[in-house]
C-alpha cells in the first residue's frame, strides 16, 4: 500500500531582488523539507538551488535573483508519509536605474 501524499502550504515575500518562501509544517513530527528552485525561461525550467530543511526550520531565503519566474517545489518527510507542494513569483526588472532616475527627475521638477 502506498502512503498517501498530503498537501503542504507554501508562500512567498518577494523583493526588489530576492525572496523569502516559507513552508508550512504538514506533520507534527518532520523530519526533513527539501526545497528546490527552479528558473524558468522560454518554457524550460533551470535548477537554481536545493536546500534540506531540518526540523523546525521553515524559511528559505534566496538572495540576489536576477529578472525571471522561479518555481519552488519542496517535498516533507515525516517517516513514511510526505508532503508535497510548488509555487512560483516572479522578480520584476523594474526598478532599474534609468527608472528610478527619471522617477527622481519628476520629483525636482515639481520642487
Amino acid at each position: 500500500m502506498c502512503p498517501q501524499i498530503q498537501e503542504l502550504t507554501m508562500v512567498a515575500s518577494v523583493g526588489k531582488n530576492f525572496a523569502n518562501v516559507y513552508v508550512s509544517e504538514s506533520f507534527a513530527e518532520v523530519d526533513r523539507t527539501v526545497v528546490t528552485v527552479y528558473l524558468e525561461a522560454n518554457g524550460v525550467e533551470y535548477k537554481h538551488f536545493t536546500f534540506v530543511l531540518g526540523k523546525g526550520k521553515t524559511r528559505v531565503t534566496l538572495t540576489e535573483l536576477g529578472e525571471g519566474k522561479y518555481n519552488c517545489y519542496a517535498i516533507q518527510f515525516a517517516g513514511e508519509e510526505k508532503a508535497e507542494s510548488k509555487i512560483s513569483f516572479e522578480i520584476s526588472g523594474s526598478d532599474n536605474i534609468v527608472e528610478m532616475l527619471g522617477e527622481i527627475r519628476d520629483h525636482l521638477k515639481k520642487l
